[in-house]
């Protein structure tokens, strides 16, 4: 039992010294920035995909838009940024730019927003704007 006075003031002390650590704590842990629990962590892209991805872009260059369709929404299904933001751009921009309409599901959509960093919502001022950047 703490009975002088000199123990009792070192115990409140400590007791103030423990509470302003957890404090301090607690707001580093805070400040930490917050990643959307729907994102999928970024990976490297692996050889393969990548290769699959060039040879996507070839038939894109081409003009030849189903065929480049097809192989970009496969690869942004498999979580292939870049296939996914000109997946996204090929389905929004479709009737206007391709003369044809690209299906995709809303589900399809937002996860290739999500992928190439969109944040999820396709029809977003911010997915917009991501979109005019280089």
């Amino acid at each position: 039992m703490l009975t002088t006075p000199l123990a009792r003031r070192l115990t409140r002390c400590a007791l103030t010294a423990l509470t302003a650590a957890a404090a301090l704590a607690s707001a580093a842990v805070q400040a930490q920035p917050a990643r959307d629990a729907r994102a999928p962590a970024t990976l490297p892209v692996p050889p393969r995909a990548q290769d699959a991805f060039e040879a996507a872009m070839q038939l894109y260059e081409r003009n030849q838009w189903p065929a480049a369709w097809a192989a970009l929404s496969r690869l942004a299904d498999q979580g292939h940024p870049d296939a996914a933001r000109i997946a996204w751009q090929m389905w929004r921009y479709g009737p206007a730019l391709y003369r044809t309409e690209f299906i995709a599901t809303p589900r399809q959509i937002e996860r290739w927003t999500l992928i190439w960093g969109c944040g999820g919502d396709s029809t977003s001022r911010e997915c917009e704007l991501a979109m005019k950047s280089p």
